[in-house]
Order: C-alpha cells, then structure tokens, then sequence
C-alpha cells in the first residue's frame, strides 16, 4: 500500500471516528460565518424575530425541545452569534460539545476539561433570571481562528436564594451547571457584549473534543483550588435580606458576583481526580 494511500485511509477513519472540526463546531449544524440561508435545513419550528444590538435574531423550537437562536451581520448576511437554549427536558440533555450534557455538566467539568477557567465579559458576566442565575464563561476554540464558545451555566433559583443570604456554603463550580451553548465571531461579540474582560491567568483556547476520561470531575470527587490550597467555598460575601431587596438586589448581587468571579479568574482550574 503507498503512503499517500494509507494516510487517505487514516484520515477518512478519523473523520468518521472524530467527525471533522466543521462539522463538530456547530450547533445543531448551524455554523458561525455561514450564510443565513443555510438555516433552511432545520427541522424545527420557527419563532418570532428580534433585533439585538445592530443584528437581527432568528429563533427556533427544535424538536428536543431546545431553542436555536442565531444573529446575523446585516451587511454580509452571514451568521456571527449562534445560541442553543436547553429546554430543561430530557431529550435535549445531550449538548453539541461532545461529551457535554445539559443539565449535567458543571461548572467544575468545564474548567477541568478546558485546564483553565477561560475569560468573561465584564459586561456579562451574569444574568439574574426568575429561575435562578446564569453564569457566563468563554473560551476561543482551538484552530478556529475568531470562534468563541461561551458556556452558560445556571444555579437554580435555591442555591441562588442559599448564596445571597448566607444560609449555606454554595459551591458555585458545582452548583452551576450547563443551561446553554454559544458560538460567536470574536470580533461581533466583543460589539454585542463589549470588550473589557476578565481572564484566567493561565488562560488558553479550548478543544473541541470529549473529555479525556469519561467521568468529569464533579462526579469524580476533584477539586477547585485557590493557589494557595484552600478549597473553593461560598461567595465571599452574603446579601442580607434588607439589602437583596427588589430596590437594589441587581446592582448589589452583580457586585457580589464581580467578587466572586474575580475570584475564580485567579484559582488553579478544577482537577478532574485523575492524575
């Protein structure tokens, strides 16, 4: 067999083992920097539109239940912000990064997979939603130049009422977890969501690939560590019922949680227990 025979054979092997990089960055096959046209594959139903800064958004229900929603440059007609919602029902667990699940991943799995704790928009870094809290952490993907994936992560609406009043200790690494995927144009979300960040100091891109071990680690028994050996706890700081009143429960929790995540920025990313 020659060379190029067997490296032809190899290659097709990987593909269909791996899939391709194209193929895998993508949300339900909607791929960043494509046209909008190429939305007309979708077997879902389709919702109302809306505009978002200087971009138009057009949203789907897929069939999982999941919502789709992508924004599209209206100079070029091209895709630069693509988001998949998870429904919250069990048919839509399993997410488009491989070896992710909605509802399932935490916190502490990302930052173990990705071996560090990635950056976040200053400008969004949380969102604080009738059901509980969101969390935003955004990574560049590995040999795809201008991609950023930004996973949201959510506590529920208990933990969150357990972080702001100080009754328990809420480990947020593991109490967080995986409610939506976003893939952007670096350049376009810096424009939606501005471009003042927090960054990890060891920060680097993420791979668009599984897990090296089949369990994460936050069923693994690893740890989140500060770099001094302590592990990771509550927020620094409560919110008294007084002050997490209606009034200025935003600004004040928003505070907290710009604490809280300068914090994370600064620790060792979670050990996934292995060695």
């Amino acid at each position: 067999m020659q060379p190029l025979e067997l490296k032809a054979i190899v290659a097709v092997a990987a593909g269909v083992l791996f899939g391709t990089p194209a193929q895998a960055q993508s949300l339900s096959g909607i791929k960043v920097g494509e046209e909008i046209s190429s939305a007309s594959k979708l077997a879902a139903r389709p919702l109302l539109s809306r505009s978002v800064a200087s971009h138009k958004e057009r949203r789907w229900k897929l069939p999982d239940g999941n919502r789709l929603s992508v924004a599209v440059d209206p100079e070029t007609k091209r895709i630069v912000y693509a988001e998949k919602t998870w429904s919250g029902g069990a048919n839509g667990k399993p997410a488009d990064f491989p070896g992710f699940v909605y509802g399932q991943t935490t916190l502490a799995d990302i930052r173990a997979h990705a071996q560090n704790n990635g950056f976040a928009f200053k400008e969004h870094l949380i969102d604080v939603r009738p059901d509980g809290l969101a969390l935003f952490n955004a990574y560049e993907v590995e040999g795809a130049s201008g991609l950023v994936v930004t996973f949201v992560t959510k506590l529920s609406r208990k933990d969150d009422e357990r972080l702001r009043t100080g009754k328990a200790n809420v480990d947020l690494n593991r109490a967080a977890r995986l409610d939506a995927i976003i893939l952007a144009d670096a350049r376009d979300l810096d424009t939606i969501w501005g471009d003042a960040k927090l960054t990890h100091e060891a920060y680097k891109p993420i791979r668009w690939e599984p897990p090296r071990h089949a369990t994460l680690a936050s069923r693994q028994g690893g740890e989140c560590h500060l770099h001094g050996g302590r592990p990771l706890e509550a927020a620094p700081t409560a919110l008294s019922r007084r002050q997490s009143g209606s009034g200025g429960h935003v600004a004040l929790w928003a505070t907290l949680l710009l604490r809280h995540l300068s914090l994370l920025m600064s620790q060792e990313p979670c050990r996934d227990g292995t060695p």
